[in-house]
């Protein structure tokens, strides 16, 4: 049974790309050497494996890492199929990667974009601390304030209330005279 083959237009449909962008990937992994099939009036005739590697590559490059010649690479490595001879070789070699100019520098400017992302962030916290300072500085003045006009007022009534016992106390003292009782002058 022949493995079912899609042709340029249902690969970028399946990939999620335009066919443009198929035929570019498609030429960088040909000129490194994988193996595309195709007709005779020379379209490409992809396979389950080339589209699945078409996919990596979209990956790769969209996460912004690695640049098209370095994601092929990586893909070249992932899906070409491996000589048992080749195997041991290619073990060692992937204990020792080595990343291109472009790679590392794509590297480091990733990295350069997390630490101002990570001083924003800080900086951003350390506002937040310091607001948040502000506020709980305020609440509390506050709240002393209240506590301040809740006991002053509580005073006052215990003095009014100390005033109006002595003058009752006077009064009671004084008990009202003979002729203030009968003619009711108070």
């Amino acid at each position: 049974m022949e493995e079912r083959v899609y042709w340029t237009a249902e690969a970028a449909d399946m990939v999620g790309i335009g066919t443009s962008t198929i035929r570019k990937y498609a030429l960088a992994l040909e000129a490194k050497g994988y193996n595309i099939q195709r007709n005779d009036k020379q379209q490409r005739a992809f396979t389950k494996k080339d589209v699945a590697a078409l996919k990596r590559i979209v990956e790769l490059t969209q996460a912004g890492v690695m640049t098209l010649d370095s994601a092929v690479n990586t893909v070249i490595a992932e899906f070409t199929e491996v000589d048992p001879s080749e195997e041991q070789k290619n073990e060692d070699i992937d204990d020792e990667k080595i990343y291109s100019a472009n790679d590392v520098a794509a590297i480091l400017e990733h990295v350069k974009k997390q630490d101002e992302r990570l001083d924003r962030i800080e900086r951003f916290n350390r506002e937040l601390i310091t607001r948040l300072d502000e506020q709980t500085n305020y609440i509390t003045e506050s709240i002393n304030k209240r506590d301040d006009q809740i006991t002053s007022a509580i005073r006052e009534l215990q003095d009014t209330k100390k005033l109006i016992a002595t003058s009752a106390e006077e009064k009671a003292e004084h008990p009202k005279g003979f002729l203030s009782k009968l003619f009711g002058k108070k």
